[in-house]
Formats: structure tokens, C-alpha cells, sequence
């Protein structure tokens, strides 16, 4: 239980702590698209790709980083280049060339010129890692195993990472490494 982006999407200018009101994951406050909810005779102020428009946004997330020590905010297929968060834009990037390609594209088409990538492996991924980081012309920030159990921990609700595996150990080192920059940049 808790607020989703639809129950956030009339959010504008300064908001106060949202922690008592959103879903907490193993300590984890999350904010998520959820399922779609029609409204009834009003006009949408959701984005076509599943976000309130920016000025909620851009509200939620201001509120989030004076309250939470971390903010990850993933922006899928659409960032927001006007979304001034202090701290690093991680690029994730399959070790593949279309992935790669397309990451190319999104570098230049937002200017992320001072990202991090984190190179996704796996079955079907054979690019080496170090190969994207070169050709992308960023800082390696880390490596992500593939996780053959993650779909089904999605689907079932159970929280990714919490085992002692290859993916949970990858997924600490690059917290640890976002960490490490964001104390750096303060």
C-alpha cells in the first residue's frame, strides 16, 4: 500500500515528506507508475510513457531528495534533461551492440556527457565491458550480472538483491560506488 505517480501527479511546487505515505520495500521507499487508473471525466496529466508531467515530477523528486539520503530515479526511454537532481546519472547499458548504439544516441541526444555507465552481461550480452565504457567515452561504474531468478522475484514481489550471489554482490558494489561519488561531490 501506499502512493503511486497517478496519486502524485497533481503535485506542484514544494511538497513535504513523503515518507509515511509511500511503499517501503525492505527499508526502501519506493515511488512507481503501479497500474493504470482512468480518470473519470478529467482530462490526463500523465506523460505518455507513464509519469505525471514534468512539473510533478520535478516536485516528487525535490521532496525526495531533501528527505532521503539517495535518490534513484529511473527514467526509462525519456529523460527529463531539466530534472537537476545533485548527484550521478548512471547510464545502464547491455554488453551488446544494439544497447550500446542506443545508449550512444541518449548520450548525445540529453547531454549526459558526465554519466557512469553499468554494463548489463548475461546471455546474449558479449561485449566486454570495458569496450563499452570506451566506446560510450565513460567511466565504468560497474558490472551486472545476469540473475535468472529476477523475473520471477519481479512477478512475485520479492525485492531483487537480498541473496549472497554474483547479481546481489555486483548490485552492492555499484551502491557502494554511487555512494562513494555522492560523498565526494558534497
Amino acid at each position: 500500500s501506499g502512493w503511486r505517480w497517478a496519486d502524485l501527479a497533481s503535485a506542484a511546487g514544494h511538497i513535504g515528506d513523503l515518507r509515511p505515505h509511500l511503499p517501503n520495500v525492505s527499508g526502501v521507499d519506493l515511488v512507481s507508475t503501479g497500474r493504470p487508473r482512468p480518470a473519470r471525466d478529467a482530462p490526463s496529466v500523465a506523460e505518455p510513457h507513464g509519469l505525471p508531467r514534468a512539473e510533478a515530477v520535478h516536485a516528487v523528486v525535490a521532496s525526495l531528495a531533501r528527505s532521503h539520503d539517495l535518490v534513484v530515479l529511473d527514467e526509462g526511454s525519456h529523460p527529463d534533461a531539466g530534472l537537476a537532481v545533485r548527484g550521478q546519472t548512471i547510464l545502464t547499458v547491455a554488453a551488446e551492440v544494439k544497447a550500446l548504439v542506443a545508449a550512444r544516441s541518449k548520450l548525445v541526444r540529453y547531454g549526459l556527457n558526465d554519466a557512469v555507465v553499468a554494463v548489463r552481461t548475461g546471455p546474449g550480452r558479449r561485449l566486454d565491458p570495458e569496450l563499452v565504457g570506451r566506446t560510450l567515452g565513460l567511466r565504468m561504474s560497474g558490472v551486472v550480472p545476469h540473475d535468472r531468478s529476477l523475473p520471477t522475484a519481479l512477478e512475485t514481489g520479492k525485492p531483487p538483491g537480498l541473496g549472497r550471489g554474483r547479481f546481489s554482490r555486483a548490485i552492492d558494489h555499484l551502491l557502494d560506488a554511487v555512494l562513494d561519488g555522492e560523498a565526494a561531490q558534497r
